[in-house]
């Protein structure tokens, strides 16, 4: 069939997959793809490809796969690797090639099928596997590409993923990272938890099985618990922070070696291995230390939001100098109701809008940075009103401030700008004012 018909009846999907089958051979026990199938749909040829020679395999080596978002990982990778082994740890840290390469989803599937060698034959593993990367952010496709060679490995049974590191900044539900240099070709890109591993997970349903222990080496990941317990099904225990973890600085590569010693040979954490916000749960004993279920909800509620209210609106409106130390004590206030399991739905809403208000707050400085970016395209929105833009990497809360009455007074004199108030609305009032719009202010802007 030619190209044209095959894309227009099955879609590009199968269509770059047909492709991209005629150019390879099936591998062991693969059913083939068919390009005149219905709908693009796996057809089984008449035959499969038998494995009539394959000797009995060695048992696979148990490894420890380590996914790291920020430079700084690699110090940490070290550590570990001096604990476990140096041929037991398999590692990403990003991979500025792959990422390029995962750029759109024909890309995806060539990666799928040639890189890690899964044919339609497999249908389930290859769909999910595609859809997996395709719904994942651009910028962490790398580390998902990484891990799901790991995973694919494991569920061929050529090893076992004993364990995972996750590490990178956190807010509990994601996972990001910082660019080694503003002009770095690899992106960290933002690593949504129960979202992008889940994802990962369904195609390799096997893999996900084999792994029985889990670090986090980022802050408030207590909160992503819940969710790896979700995704991998027979962990036996899961390292994670009620609080801030600590910087390469103030000894990661310290916390990683003790969780390494604690779970090497099968073995979990014990209360003695808790160090500062560490939060560990276990199967056999479920929270060790820092129980994200104590306290009195309603109470820890209504505390966490009366001080957004309070000292937290006065620093958005300028009123009062950014206070990291305060403002770090209400975060980690907000964030012990964000986690906590008897929060309603409503409540968890409002209170995880706020913590990342707060957070954005506390990170003000790169925020404003970042910001400048958007220069060129509020260009012509301020042309519009007549009015110049300031400096965005160095506003501060009350300039800013200041310069939305300035704004709100060139709305007024220009009714009829209705396409510059809409873009200063959306940039500068839900964006940098506000604190709110994710689109605008991204996760990652967060260092």
């Amino acid at each position: 069939m030619p190209v044209l018909e095959l894309q227009r009846a099955a879609g590009n999907r199968a269509s770059a997959l047909a492709i991209r089958t005629l150019q390879r051979r099936p591998r062991d026990a693969e059913t083939t793809y068919r390009p005149d199938a219905a709908d693009g749909q796996v057809a089984a040829d008449a035959a499969t490809i038998a494995d009539t020679a394959t000797p009995d395999k060695p048992k696979p080596k148990k490894v420890t796969g380590f996914l790291g978002m920020n430079p700084d990982a690699r110090k940490e990778l070290k550590a570990l690797r001096k604990g476990a082994g140096e041929d037991a740890v398999l590692a990403t840290t990003g991979d500025a090639d792959l990422e390029a390469k995962l750029s759109d989803e024909q890309a995806i599937t060539e990666f799928v099928f040639d890189d890690l060698g899964i044919s339609p034959g497999k249908y389930d593993r290859w769909s999910k596997a595609i859809d997996a990367l395709t719904a994942a952010g651009p910028f962490v496709r790398d580390a998902l590409g990484e891990l799901m060679r790991w995973m694919n490995r494991a569920e061929d049974g050529d090893i076992v993923l004993d364990r995972l590191v996750l590490s990178g900044h956190s807010n509990g539900f994601e996972l990001w990272g910082t660019p080694e240099s503003p002009r770095a070709k690899q992106h960290p890109g933002v690593l949504i938890v129960e979202q992008d591993l889940g994802n990962v997970a369904k195609a390799f349903p096997s893999a996900a099985g084999q792994v029985r222990s889990i670090m986090f080496s980022a802050c408030e990941t207590v909160g992503a618990v819940e969710a790896v317990l979700r995704t991998f099904p027979n962990l036996d225990s899961v390292w994670s922070y009620a609080g801030f973890s600590p910087s390469v600085a103030q000894g990661s590569g310290e916390h990683i070696t003790a969780w390494d010693k604690a779970t090497a040979g099968g073995g979990t954490p014990t209360k003695k291995d808790a160090k500062g916000a560490t939060a560990i749960w276990t199967r056999q004993d479920k929270w060790l230390v820092h129980d994200p279920g104590k306290g009195n909800i309603e109470s820890l509620y209504t505390q966490a939001m009366s001080a957004f209210e309070g000292p937290v609106k006065q620093m958005m409106k300028g009123n009062q100098e950014i206070n990291q130390s305060e403002l770090h004590r209400i975060y980690l206030r907000i964030q012990e109701v964000v986690q906590h399991p008897n929060l309603s739905d409503g409540q968890r809403a409002s209170a995880k809008g706020v913590m990342q208000v707060i957070l954005r707050l506390r990170h003000w400085e790169s925020i404003s940075r970042h910001f400048a970016e958007y220069a060129p395209k509020l260009a012509d929105a301020y042309k519009a009103f007549g009015v110049t833009q300031p400096n965005w990497a160095t506003i501060t809360r009350a300039q800013l401030y200041r310069h939305t009455r300035e704004l709100k007074k060139a709305w007024e004199q220009h009714p009829t700008e209705k396409a510059a108030a809409e873009t200063i609305t959306t940039y500068v009032y839900d964006g940098l004012l506000n604190l709110e719009d994710k689109k605008i202010i991204p996760v990652e802007w967060n260092e």
